[in-house]
């Protein structure tokens, strides 16, 4: 990750405080018992994640200043992290590059995430 942000930097002429990294958010259609070793790097990147927002104070100087949202944990129901249907289609779509047909966010997931992803710019830049 630390090259991807780099590049943002270098590339794109982006400050930290205009990036925003995310977790994943829950895949509607991947099922945690069918496929274990996905679901456990899954959660270990997201847990990897949720690590460098918990402790701002003691992140690698590559990864100061960067603002962090958890978007797993917003598009749950609470917090037993039961994955929120609502805010996903009702079918899963076959997306250009991919093997498999995912389940997307439906209108109201995409508000959510762009509500998210806007509220904390605001927040930040304050």
């Amino acid at each position: 990750m630390t090259e991807l942000l780099q590049v943002l930097r270098t590339k794109f002429h982006l400050s930290n405080t205009a990036i925003t990294i995310c977790t994943l958010p829950p895949l509607a259609n991947l099922s945690i018992y069918a496929y274990e070793k996905q679901s456990m790097a899954f959660f270990s990147f997201n847990n990897w994640i949720r690590s460098l927002a918990d402790n701002p104070s003691e992140r690698e100087s590559s990864f100061v200043n960067y603002s962090v949202i958890d978007l797993y944990e917003h598009f749950c129901l609470d917090e037993t992290y039961i994955t929120n249907y609502d805010l996903f289609q009702t079918q899963a779509r076959r997306v250009s590059g991919t093997k498999h047909s995912y389940v997307l966010w439906n209108d109201t997931g995409r508000k959510r995430a762009m509500n998210l992803i806007c509220k904390n710019n605001i927040t930040d830049h304050s």
